[in-house]
């Protein structure tokens, strides 16, 4: 929360400190201990939220109300893409090199 939610960003749109404003989410603070389950609803909220809007945006749609025809190779792609777009993938290292890299996850021994 210390490098997401920052209360200087609140009128920088899609930031979570705009969105908590604008949703009237009032119990989500930057303490997380105190505000555990409000905190984590929120975050639930705005990533479905975010996954909702990626979709349109893949789909070529404008509204929640819209219908699309597409074959499950369509559907495939389109969540494919989503992915991609939310969770870019990481590059893993193995060799002995890597152990001062910052996003080293695990070393094969």
């Amino acid at each position: 929360m210390d490098s997401l939610y920052d209360g200087k960003s609140a009128t920088e749109r899609g930031t979570l400190f705009q969105l908590r404003n604008m949703f009237a989410k009032r119990s989500v603070t930057r303490v997380v201990l105190e505000s555990f389950n409000y905190v984590s609803e929120f975050l639930k909220f705005v990533t479905e939220g975010y996954v909702i809007t990626f979709a349109l945006d893949e789909l070529g749609l404008t509204s929640l109300d819209d219908e699309a025809e597409m074959t499950l190779e369509d559907l495939n792609a389109a969540a494919v893409a989503i992915v991609n777009k939310i969770w870019c993938p990481i590059t893993l290292n193995d060799d002995d090199t890597a152990t001062d890299d910052k996003w080293y996850f695990c070393r094969q021994g």
